[in-house]
């Protein structure tokens, strides 16, 4: 009988973030196309949080305030029909309560930790930018052309149907946002 070759182990930190790429890549194999299309957004309705897990805020590393909410605000025409407040009504982001918002115009941005931009706002994307420049609100889109225009995280879906985002990591740095490697490692960097 011949002894086994020995191994070390992985590192307890470098076991977890591998786990988590993997989470990140299982989710990414789901079908955006379903029966309908609400299952795609309730799955980008979840990736809010995970974009928020693997994202810092200026400061403390989060949002300002133990006791305030989350704010998600959507502009335009949700395309969520009603998956935030159904996934949102107990799931948490950054272990606050989440509140959704739907706002009509940028002058409403400002008390926002997370800003999703519809595609009917393709017309007014610069003045929505504009009015989020500076300032720790992370940007979130799903057009195309969204994450070069200056959002900072954009989905886009494959040719095979799946759900996958890009990052203009020059606009997130601008913002005083600060992401982690493992959400950098499993998205597509743009400039």
């Amino acid at each position: 009988m011949t002894p086994r070759p020995h191994t070390t182990a992985p590192s307890p930190a470098g076991f977890l973030c591998r786990c988590i790429a993997v989470v990140f890549l299982l989710l990414f194999l789901l079908p955006a196309s379903s029966p309908a299309q609400d299952m795609e957004y309730l799955l980008k309705a979840g990736f809010l949080e995970k974009f928020a897990r693997f994202t810092e805020w200026p400061g403390q590393g989060e949002p300002a305030g133990p006791d305030r909410p989350f704010v998600v605000s959507v502009i335009g025409e949700s395309p969520f029909q009603g998956n935030l407040e159904q996934l949102y009504t107990t799931e948490k982001i950054k272990n606050r309560q989440v509140r959704v918002r739907y706002i009509s115009t940028p002058d409403e941005i400002d008390c926002s930790d997370i800003l999703f931009i519809a595609g009917s706002e393709k017309n007014d994307l610069e003045s929505i930018l504009e009015a989020t420049r500076g300032k720790p609100v992370l940007v979130v889109g799903d057009t195309r052309g969204f994450g070069e225009r200056g959002c900072h995280i954009n989905f886009y879906i494959t040719p095979r149907g799946t759900v996958h985002f890009e990052i203009n990591l020059a606009k997130v740095k601008e913002s005083g946002l600060h992401m982690q490697l493992v959400l950098l490692e499993v998205s597509k960097i743009i400039y």
